[in-house]
């Protein structure tokens, strides 16, 4: 405070509040038909602080009313099937539960059906786990503005 009663903005104390949601470790719902990747993934993402459950199929989810909603849904777009199955369950659960679809290389044409379809992101499915983490970030951060 100066000497003549006022408050200068050097004076005020800091104040940063990190939203709930970031203060908890992400929940990842991945779902994935290529066992070797998903588990080489699912180690990868708890080693940088995300909570993951996985699955080969959307289907083999149990319904439990009373589970947390997952801060993002990655699916499988090899086949259109799983991407097809993944929107209506993100529906049923949590709109703002944002989909990241995962691809091959030369898998162009699943990616634009599943972009179409509502999917909010894909990633190139590799090793590159720091890319994907930043990816993950970078939803969620999305997801915090939209809702």
């Amino acid at each position: 405070m100066q000497a003549d009663g006022k408050t200068r903005l050097d004076d005020r104390p800091f104040r940063f509040t990190v939203p709930v949601i970031m203060k908890q470790r992400p929940l990842i719902l991945l779902v994935d038909a290529v066992t070797g990747w998903r588990t080489d993934a699912v180690r990868a993402l708890r080693e940088r602080g995300h909570e993951v459950i996985a699955c080969a199929a959307i289907a083999d989810l149990a319904d439990d009313p009373g589970a947390r909603v997952p801060d993002l849904l990655i699916v499988d777009a090899a086949s259109l099937g799983p991407v097809r199955a993944a929107l209506p369950w993100r529906q049923a659960h949590s709109a703002a539960c944002p989909v990241m679809v995962l691809a091959d290389v030369y898998d162009e044409q699943a990616v634009a059906v599943a972009l179409d379809a509502g999917a909010a992101d894909f990633f190139v499915r590799s090793t590159q786990w720091a890319l994907l983490a930043e990816r993950i970030a970078g939803l969620r951060r999305i997801a915090l503005v939209k809702h």
